[in-house]
């Protein structure tokens, strides 16, 4: 799906600018797709954590090795470029609650996956869910 060129982005945050808005930005550095070659798990990354350790309880993406500092300097090149080159006041760093918190993330995707299976069997009243 066409979303547009940087151009138009770069225009979009201008915009917004001069309308008085700030513009920020989501990424996802709570993670990477793991459906990418590399960033799978197969293969040792040195931006990730390898092994099951690495994956995220989301979607089953693959964390960033946030221990490293190496991948600070990664995600931190990211936000700057998007800062510099586009124009972005901020950013929403998706994801990265699991990554801080991962405890209560499980139990909140233990819970989704729990209301999943209830609702397939038809159980999702206030009774059953009691």
């Amino acid at each position: 799906q066409d979303l547009g060129t940087p151009e138009q982005l770069k225009d979009l945050v201008r915009t917004a600018h001069t309308l008085g808005l700030r513009a920020f930005l989501s990424l996802a550095h709570g993670g990477t797709s793991s459906a990418t070659e590399g960033f799978n798990g197969t293969v040792h990354h040195p931006l990730l954590v390898s092994g099951d350790a690495g994956l995220t309880v989301a979607g089953g993406t693959r964390a960033f090795n946030l221990a490293d500092r190496e991948v600070h300097r990664y995600l931190l090149s990211s936000l700057c470029y998007w800062a510099k080159e586009f124009g972005f006041d901020g950013f929403r760093l998706e994801g990265l609650t699991c990554v801080l918190y991962p405890e209560s993330c499980r139990r909140a995707a233990a819970n989704a996956v729990r209301k999943q299976q209830l609702d397939a069997l038809g159980m999702n009243g206030p009774a059953f869910q009691y």
